[in-house]
């Protein structure tokens, strides 16, 4: 944990909380839809690590945490058989890779990953991030119909469905508000 910490920090959106928050959201899903605990607990852990390199690097996190992630797991007791089963995992949870989610538990983490992006929480992270890099309003306002707002549509599991239409609702509200007091009309 405090190598993912430590690797993190000072992240904006995708922070250490990030990869709490879509640790829980897996757990909770593996106990609704099944899939390897164990694969999911590692690959939710790991899933960003690489994050603050994919500037520098102009390496896909996504890519480069699964190398990350393996290195870490293999100085560990970690099963060796599922340490190649969490780097897909990892490798395919970033959907602007155009990798497809076969497995259940790449689904179910790329449905934790989303459903972080969306609701009040995905509202702050837009806003932080947003913050961050030196994003105006109009932009980050615009993120959220090029990205935020398309993911309820790309959701894989049934009980993570259920959660990203009341985070979409709670968006879509979110966001008409937004409009009318930047209207100067509330």
């Amino acid at each position: 944990m405090d190598t993912v910490k430590n690797y993190l920090q000072g992240e904006g959106g995708h922070d250490y909380e990030h990869t709490l928050r879509v640790y829980n959201l897996c757990m909770k899903l593996a106990k609704l839809e099944g899939g390897e605990v164990e694969v999911l607990k590692a690959a939710s852990l790991l899933h960003d690590i690489a994050r603050p390199l994919e500037l520098t690097s102009g390496v896909s996190h996504a890519i480069k945490s699964a190398e990350i992630a393996e290195q870490i797991l293999r100085q560990t007791d970690f099963p060796e058989i599922k340490i190649e089963k969490v780097c897909r995992v990892i490798r395919t949870h970033r959907f602007t890779e155009g990798i497809e989610a076969r497995e259940l538990e790449e689904k179910i983490l790329r449905d934790a990953d989303r459903l972080d992006a969306m609701g009040a929480i995905g509202i702050a992270r837009a806003f932080m991030f947003g913050g961050k890099n030196g994003r105006s309003l109009e932009e980050t306002i615009k993120h959220f119909h090029e990205k935020l707002l398309v993911l309820r549509e790309k959701i894989y599991t049934n009980n993570a469905k259920r959660i990203a239409v009341e985070r979409h609702k709670f968006m879509e509200q979110f966001l008409d508000k937004l409009q009318k007091e930047v209207l100067g009309e509330e």
